[in-house]
């Protein structure tokens, strides 16, 4: 690490890697070497000095001016909370209540406030929220040792190089869209920040015009990507696909896989948790098709364990290793840098590892509901379901709604949910269909059970 207030991140602007590009904006075409990137960081590290110590709600957006700043906050030593930009002004209430910030920057729908000044010092700390933009005070503690681990972790594993360019579209406050910029400042390679949307001409235009070699994505940006035809598009550069942020179906992956394949391109599959510092296990693409349906094996200098294992092999699966959090935050009193995890997860997620270490996940502890009387795993169910569309399952008291995506042209099949139901062989009646034309998604693009549930009431 250098001298520089982001050298816990950066490499040191004054070797080799000084005048490769590491930031690009998309929007605005600015773009930053690594030695330009350090000094704006020194130089607005010398302009919010007085937030050393302090506390910091930040609602960040995918731009330099951003990403600067919160280098130079968590060079601090800041205690930055990274939040949605857009929030509602009663979910931003909520956290200034529950961690009474010093300085609160960022938000659409809240004054900034600024009354950053010499604190008694506390333990550096990155916290990520755990439920989007509701306004729930549970925020995920990570340190700079274990945002830095994994993303060294995931250079390692998906084989990051200096000339590689990600593109930086999901948002920094996911944990998935700010391990992208972690890890390839780590290697050295570039960061092209953008803030369109997959649906927009000009999501595409910037890929091309940036000759972005990596493209993340969650399982519902895929299918974004799908709708948008990424297949036939000419995007010559586009060498890697990377997804997390939940399961993708084996059918999507084995079409990506064959996508990436066609242009002499991989496909990496991943799986995560922000309690993790994002990622937890990859499965190289050279294991496609071969071992579609597993996550991977656990990231290097990490390791994945079944707890109380049943007759099957399956039970909850535990994480060890340098990236795991220190613990939950529900307030500013929980900012005191103890370590209540040691290293060692309880992911809430069940699966098996078998005995070369390969894991597959085969559903979620709590994401349960009953059909009468007997408990049934919701992600089982969409698994089965996936046939019949785009669709989320959620619990809807003795049953279960299942939300499909429909268009306006389509007619939905007045005996769909019993055909779903007999697929399932489950009782009659056990099933709401609810015909929508688009799922609701969170800001990280990943489905929004809580609104779905809300729906139900």
């Amino acid at each position: 690490m250098n001298g520089s207030p982001a050298g816990w991140l950066l490499p040191d602007a004054d070797a080799h890697v000084g005048d490769r590009t590491a930031v690009i904006e998309a929007g605005s075409g600015t773009t930053l070497t690594y030695r330009e990137l350090a000094g704006r960081v020194d130089a607005r590290s010398d302009a919010l000095a007085a937030c050393a110590g302090n506390v910091v709600l930040f609602g960040i957006t995918n731009s330099i001016d951003d990403v600067v700043d919160y280098l130079a906050l968590t060079g601090l030593g800041a205690a930055v909370l990274l939040a949605d930009p857009v929030a509602p002004a009663e979910a931003v209430e909520a956290w200034v209540a529950a961690y009474r910030p010093e300085v609160v920057r960022g938000f659409a729908h809240h004054e900034p406030v600024d009354a950053a000044s010499p604190a008694p010092a506390r333990t550096e700390a990155v916290l990520l929220p755990t439920s989007g933009s509701t306004g729930s005070p549970k925020f995920v503690r990570l340190t700079h040792r274990n945002l830095r681990a994994n993303a060294e972790q995931i250079v390692e594993a998906l084989r990051i190089r200096p000339g590689d360019r990600a593109f930086a579209h999901l948002p920094l406050f996911y944990s998935f869209g700010l391990s992208v910029l972690h890890s390839h400042l780590v290697a050295g390679a570039t960061v092209v920040l953008s803030t369109s949307s997959a649906i927009r001409p000009e999501f595409w235009d910037e890929l091309a015009a940036y000759a972005v070699t990596s493209l993340p994505g969650v399982p519902y940006s895929y299918e974004m990507f799908r709708r948008m035809r990424l297949a036939e598009r000419d995007l010559p550069a586009l060498r890697e696909l990377t997804q997390a942020g939940g399961r993708m179906s084996p059918e999507r992956i084995l079409e990506f896989h064959e996508v990436m394949a066609v242009r002499g391109g991989r496909l990496w599959v991943m799986y995560g948790q922000t309690e993790a510092s994002a990622r937890i296990s990859v499965l190289p693409p050279e294991e496609l098709p071969a071992r579609v349906g597993s996550v991977g094996r656990a990231l290097p200098g990490s390791w994945v364990r079944v707890a109380d294992a049943g007759a099957d092999g399956t039970g909850e699966l535990i994480v060890e290793g340098p990236q795991v959090m220190l613990g939950y935050a529900e307030g500013r009193v929980d900012l005191d840098g103890s370590d209540r995890c040691g290293g060692v997860l309880a992911t809430g997620d069940v699966g098996r590892v078998d005995a070369e270490g390969w894991i597959t996940i085969t559903g979620r502890l709590k994401r349960m509901a009953k059909v009468f009387g007997t408990r049934v795993n919701l992600d089982d169910v969409e698994r089965r379901l996936a046939p019949f569309g785009h669709l989320a399952a959620v619990d809807d008291g003795d049953g279960i709604a299942v939300f499909v995506e429909v268009s306006e042209a389509d007619e939905v099949p007045g005996d769909l949910a019993r055909r779903m139901e007999r697929h399932l062989a489950f009782p009659a009646r056990s099933i709401r269909l609810r015909p929508v034309s688009v799922l609701p998604t969170t800001a990280a693009g990943k489905i929004d059970y809580q609104e779905l549930r809300s729906a139900c009431r």
